[in-house]
């Protein structure tokens, strides 16, 4: 056998999923390398922007990162709502109780800041257990011995062996794909998300929403906005900006022949988005990405050999109807891999992790989630084209206790939004409206 440098565990990708990874193996004092293609964590990341907290899930990135909320999130989700436009008339749903159930907490949150936050941490605590995170290397795909996954290589550094390789690579996963394990070909199977943040001064935001600095919203929207393409649009308050973007379906995309960032345009130059953005506005950045669709292809037994997958390598996106979450089952994803080796290593045979790991994802829940055997609610919300028939799908569920509730006023009338707490009427009046938001220069 080829003398190869060797660690205990390897974690390619440093994500949420993978720095939950990294830093429950270093708490059970594995010896880990975490290795990150970007130049910094999170450089090369795109996500909607709202990260969740669920009181049933195994691990939260609080958990494992204490002072997480303080330091590296955006501002705390305390209210949500659900908008139906068609023409000049909107119909509004507070979507909150639904969104709050089962969640200890939700947190907008932007990728760069918060990956490089957990970087940090994550290099501390490996090189405690003699390992450590190096930036600037591209994982290429799987080392081999004898037909064995036993290792990783890299364009930058010889291969590398470890007992664990934690596949964090994300949608476009080079080891899924080199183990034959992501085989998602399908449109069908896929969600095309497009993203812009636009900067917006910290107390013009407060006010234009009417919260508190401690406060924040998060908006979905749906309608003939979108052309008929399944899918919709979402907004998250952060500390000084707003993320707004979209998410369809992508073989509606194809048979609709339409164009992701277009159909993002409607949205930003939409009159109902006029309240908040106003005449002018300035993107910091436009991101785009694929996001598999959990109930479709969320792994059932993300593992072969010394590998495990986790997060979008896994297809561990959950992204049904108005319930979109994908960094939290990273998380949880991540630390279960890690728990998983550290039960097999401590019964003497630690590559039989990959079969530990399949049964926590199953024990605890994560993948009933991901993958629910019923899915009569979230297959009707999934390809929402009408509030109403949102309504009557949580009505008639199990979940109708905490369904939708339309606000005050909302129906097919024109244009009424939410109450404010003062009583008064989010600015939505379109004849009030600009015609086009102008875009700043940057």
């Amino acid at each position: 056998m080829t003398e190869h440098e060797r660690y205990e565990a390897v974690v390619v990708g440093c994500g949420p999923g993978g720095a939950a990874a990294a830093a429950a193996l270093a708490r059970n004092g594995v010896e880990t390398l975490v290795l990150e293609r970007g130049v910094d964590a999170g450089s090369k990341n795109v996500s909607g922007g709202v990260i969740y907290a669920e009181e049933s899930a195994p691990y939260t990135i609080e958990s494992l990162f204490p002072g997480f909320r303080e330091q590296a999130t955006e501002r705390p989700v305390t209210d949500n709502y659900i908008h139906n436009v068609a023409g000049d008339r909107v119909k509004t749903f507070d979507i909150g109780e639904l969104h709050h159930h089962d969640t200890a907490w939700a947190d907008s949150v932007l990728r760069r800041p918060m990956d490089s936050w957990l970087a940090e941490r994550v290099h501390e605590r490996t090189r405690e257990t003699g390992g450590g995170l190096l930036t600037e290397i591209h994982v290429t795909g799987l080392l081999r011995e004898n037909g064995e996954i036993v290792g990783v290589r890299t364009e930058e550094l010889a291969p590398i062996e470890a007992d664990l390789i934690v596949a964090a690579d994300g949608v476009n996963s080079e080891l899924a794909r080199d183990a034959g394990l992501m085989d998602w070909d399908d449109p069908a199977e896929w969600f095309q998300g497009v993203k812009a943040v636009v900067d917006m001064d910290p107390a013009v935001l407060d006010d234009r929403f009417d919260i508190d600095p401690d406060e924040g919203e998060a908006h979905l929207f749906s309608g003939d906005l979108f052309d008929g393409v399944r899918g919709g649009g979402f907004l998250y308050t952060n500390r000084e900006s707003l993320s707004i973007g979209t998410v369809f379906h992508l073989d509606s995309l194809a048979d609709e022949r339409a164009e992701p960032q277009e159909l993002l345009d409607a949205l930003l130059t939409h009159p109902l988005l006029a309240q908040w953005l106003g005449e002018e506005y300035r993107e910091r950045e436009y991101s785009a990405k694929l996001v598999p669709d959990s109930k479709k292809v969320a792994h059932e037994s993300p593992h072969d050999d010394r590998l495990v997958l986790v997060g979008d390598a896994a297809g561990q996106m959950q992204a049904q109807g108005p319930i979109i979450k994908g960094m939290n089952h990273a998380v949880s994803a991540g630390a279960l891999a890690a728990e998983a080796f550290a039960d097999a290593r401590s019964r003497g045979d630690p590559h039989r992790a990959g079969e530990f790991y399949e049964r926590k994802l199953r024990e605890e829940g994560v993948m009933a989630k991901l993958r629910p055997r019923s899915y009569d609610l979230v297959g009707r919300l999934s390809e929402i084209d009408a509030v109403d028939r949102v309504a009557t799908a949580v009505a008639d569920s199990a979940l109708g206790r905490l369904g939708l509730r339309a606000r005050p006023g909302s129906s097919n009338a024109p244009t009424t939004p939410p109450a404010r707490r003062d009583g008064s009427r989010y600015r939505t009046a379109l004849r009030d409206a600009p015609d086009r938001h102008r875009r700043g220069a940057g």
